[in-house]
């Protein structure tokens, strides 16, 4: 979606890194559900707004209120939001 080749890392080269995973998938075929979130190893934000501890509920299945979380899951969670707003503003 966003364009960025990750060969260069493959072939051993250093790139810079991003925090940051985003994943929109929209398939065409089956009964899959299209989904766009960003994620990083500790914390995962739908576009929906559900929010999940990856390193607490892997499995996702109790999903998080922004208001609950402290200070820095929130920066997190905000920064999360405006990459969903921004890649999916380019859709």
């Amino acid at each position: 979606k966003d364009g960025v080749s990750f060969y260069p890392q493959l072939a051993g080269n250093m790139t810079k890194n991003r925090p940051w995973v985003f994943t929109h998938y929209e398939p065409n075929w089956g009964k899959y559900v299209r989904k766009t979130y960003v994620h990083n190893k500790d914390w995962k934000l739908y576009a929906t707004g559900q929010i999940y501890d990856l390193k607490k509920d892997p499995d996702e299945l109790k999903p998080l209120v922004k208001g609950q979380l402290d200070a820095a899951a929130r920066k997190t969670i905000n920064e999360f939001e405006k990459v969903i707003a921004e890649k999916m503003k380019n859709d």
